[in-house]
């Protein structure tokens, strides 16, 4: 689904509905009204399995601004203000006809979180096998070898789009034994993730990759960080490690 060619059974369901005879006869309110609901009758299996390539999502844009503003598929139209606004929500100034593209998204990062909470689903093993995940919730932070939905759906989260980015920020994670998050590279601190946090640490650390639990051990019920390094620390990653472990000393796994 890659190709825009692919898409085209639903651009053609989208200008079928809106060139009607009858939109000739609906005034704007009801144009507006019949956009949303094209727009909610849309297959979601295609726009929460498969990105949508944004060429497809610019046609069917074009057809639903042509179709708002002269109330035919075709016809010459001057929009009254601009597609951008038009697309906001109402308790933000727009007509809440919302965007296609971002849409997409958000059907498609659900997959991201359901991999973190369905453990034991069949899908995620067939998805934990044939793209070698590891032992954490949250997928690799990397997109593997070969295409698919899978990979589109990594790209999309790991692109430095604002939609990506405010996915990412509001994902939180509970640490509990440690045993499924991932110290560096998951975002189970408040502040963020700590690779991001201590990108002077993250690069000189010798465990990039590793388990909260591999990260440290219980002497009883407390728990002691062992952090290792690539190499000595100089006087600034010195400074950096304290402000690291006093981040570390209110946050670490609890024993069962």
């Amino acid at each position: 689904m890659r190709r825009a060619e692919s898409w085209q059974y639903i651009i053609e369901k989208v200008r079928k509905k809106l060139g009607s005879w009858k939109s000739s006869c609906l005034s704007r309110a009801g144009r507006l009204v019949l956009i949303k609901a094209v727009l909610s009758s849309l297959p979601l299996y295609y726009l929460s399995i498969f990105r949508m390539p944004k060429r497809v999502a610019n046609d069917i844009t074009r057809l639903q601004r042509r179709f708002l503003w002269s109330g035919s598929k075709d016809g010459k139209f001057n929009p009254l203000v601009r597609w951008d606004i038009v697309q906001k929500s109402k308790t933000k100034g727009g007509l809440g006809v919302g965007n296609l593209i971002l849409k997409n998204a958000s059907l498609l990062f659900k997959w991201w979180w359901r991999y973190a909470i369905e453990e034991r689903a069949l899908w995620r093993k067939a998805v934990h096998s044939i793209h070698n995940e590891d032992q954490a919730a949250l997928p690799l932070w990397k997109v593997s070898r070969g295409s698919g939905p899978w990979n589109d759906i990594k790209k999309l989260v790991l692109e430095n789009q604002p939609a990506s980015t405010m996915f990412i920020r509001h994902m939180k994670m509970k640490v509990g034994d440690g045993r499924t998050i991932r110290f560096w590279e998951d975002p189970w601190m408040q502040e963020g993730t700590l690779k991001d946090i201590f990108p002077l640490l993250y690069k000189i650390s010798s465990q990039q990759k590793e388990l909260i639990v591999r990260m440290g051990w219980f002497e009883g019920h407390v728990w002691r960080w062992a952090l290792a390094w690539k190499r000595e620390l100089s006087s600034e990653e010195v400074q950096h490690a304290d402000v690291l472990f006093g981040l570390l000393s209110q946050n670490h796994p609890q024993h069962n």
